[in-house]
């Protein structure tokens, strides 16, 4: 729990390594409040057209109904300017709602529109997709549209899937099909693991970590046993263990399998 800035860098990751251009908003990292553990993610459009609303995302809305800011974690930008990071903590994008679609326990998208074009979705997507690699969010469970996370209250902004004024978000689009999109893009990414890393260092240090871990135990394990049998003089013999030949042979080969396995440790971060 607590700001979100490492896990929407690696969003961030993903979504460069697919071409799609990434900004983000002085500040973003600890904007919103702490009190942030996102289980969810919640797609809106902003109701203001085709064009980006950035400062009042950031800095709330004002007049009759005001609301502070930060209104969303991530904005779809319209055209072709891709994705912008928002803010790392809580924002107030989705209140009241149903409670496993809180502000507090999930990501808000906010979407320049209506309209949104065919290749602004496919962005949309791409972020939503994201986020639920990086966080393990289950799509089918954990991914709505304002207008089905709030439970479809009258007077609220519909967002997404209902039209407004006969004005659609697009005239083949509905949640289902969005969720199917981004299940369709999560099996493309089973395998690109090396975007859940910030760069190649952080890759390394799991790698040693999982060698240090699983790998190392049973290595020590299995060239020791062959050590021992070595300082014995021979695999099936009945050398005395406490002779002071097996014990000096065996100190030695031990020291030798430290200075092997020391090897594997990770190397300390300067």
């Amino acid at each position: 729990m607590g700001f979100q800035d490492a896990g929407m860098r690696k969003v961030a990751t993903i979504l460069k390594r697919k071409g799609i251009k990434v900004t983000a908003v002085e500040g973003w990292t600890t904007r919103g409040r702490r009190s942030f553990d996102p289980r969810a993610v919640v797609c809106h459009w902003t109701g203001a057209g085709q064009k980006s609303t950035t400062s009042m995302l950031v800095h709330g809305r004002k007049g009759n109904k005001p609301i502070p800011g930060p209104l969303c974690n991530f904005e779809v930008l319209p055209g072709s300017g891709g994705v912008k990071l928002i803010a790392a903590g809580r924002a107030n994008h989705n209140a009241p709602a149903k409670t496993e679609f809180g502000n507090s326990v999930s990501f808000g998208i906010e979407a320049a529109g209506p309209p949104i074009t065919d290749s602004e979705f496919k962005v949309y997507y791409a972020l939503v997709a994201a986020i639920c690699k990086v966080y393990k969010i289950p799509v089918n469970q954990g991914v709505r549209d304002h207008h089905a996370a709030a439970g479809g209250r009258p007077g609220r902004k519909p967002d997404i899937t209902v039209p407004v004024l006969g004005i659609t978000l697009s005239s083949a689009h509905n949640m289902n099909t969005f969720r199917h999109e981004v299940s369709s893009l999560l099996r493309e990414q089973e395998d690109d693991f090396m975007a859940l890393f910030d760069n190649v260092n952080e890759f390394k240090a799991a790698v040693r970590a999982v060698v240090r871990d699983e790998v190392r135990p049973i290595v020590k394990d299995e060239i020791g046993n062959v050590f021992v049998a070595l300082a014995r003089g021979e695999i099936d013999g009945q050398i005395d263990p406490n002779s002071q030949h097996f014990k000096d042979s065996h100190r030695g080969l031990a020291n030798q399998l430290e200075t092997v396995i020391g090897r594997l440790e990770p190397t300390p971060r300067p």
